[in-house]
């Protein structure tokens, strides 16, 4: 049975649903909403009922999902550096709201090693389905904005694809005017960011219990 305050934020939800029709247009969207409307109107609240939804936009909840049950995570983000502007008086007008925004941090405070890693709900079979040259940039400069932190410590860049088995082993840059297609030449300036694979299913199953993933995280924080 359910209480007042239920059925108050069922009634809402279910106004708010009816009134999006009007302002979604795809036929997919709108199915999609009057699914919902079905659920709300008949279903929630019993404890029998089955409900089903997909996400269009997994990614977001892969990166959720792997920033809770990875170990050892810590949020830099307002720490980094940030952007600011000079005005023609001179005056600095800071941008802290413009900085950068990483995916997931790993610190293991006792070797003082950390890992920068990119939650990237990819294929990642091949270069055509990989992150692509701004990914790769990002992460590159998140490496060198962590540097500014600590000097000393270990950083070391991963993305963490889907998969049990995977193709690619690391990101390099490579110089297309000193290399040939049977010599490469990579800039080493730019340190290589590695390509890690795990089960999503195990993912999911580790988020839904609250568990953590040891051996995952003490992988993306071995050396290599």
């Amino acid at each position: 049975m359910l209480n007042a305050l239920e059925c108050g934020i069922r009634r809402h939800h279910l106004k708010a649903r009816c009134l999006s029709l009007d302002a979604y247009y795809s036929d997919r969207d709108i199915r999609l909403l009057k699914l919902l409307i079905q659920y709300l109107q008949a279903d929630s609240g019993k404890e029998s009922s089955t409900f089903i939804a997909g996400l269009e936009k997994f990614h977001f909840c892969w990166e959720h999902m792997l920033g809770k049950v990875l170990k050892c995570t810590v949020n830099l983000n307002s720490k980094l550096p940030a952007p600011a502007y000079i005005d023609i008086d001179g005056r600095v007008l800071t941008a802290n709201k413009k900085g950068m925004r990483t995916d997931i941090i790993l610190h293991d405070e006792h070797k003082n090693k950390y890992t920068i890693a990119d939650a990237k709900y990819y294929a990642a079979s091949n270069v055509g389905n990989a992150p692509g040259w701004g990914d790769i940039v990002k992460q590159l400069f998140y490496e060198k904005a962590l540097k500014t932190l600590d000097a000393d410590a270990s950083i070391k860049n991963v993305f963490v694809f889907p998969g049990i088995d995977g193709n690619l082993k690391e990101a390099r840059v490579r110089s297309r005017q000193k290399s040939t297609d049977e010599s490469h030449i990579f800039i080493n300036d730019f340190e290589p960011i590695y390509c890690y694979y795990t089960d999503p299913m195990l993912v999911i199953k580790n988020y839904l219990k609250g568990d953590k993933m040891t051996e995952l995280t003490n992988e993306l924080l071995r050396s290599v």
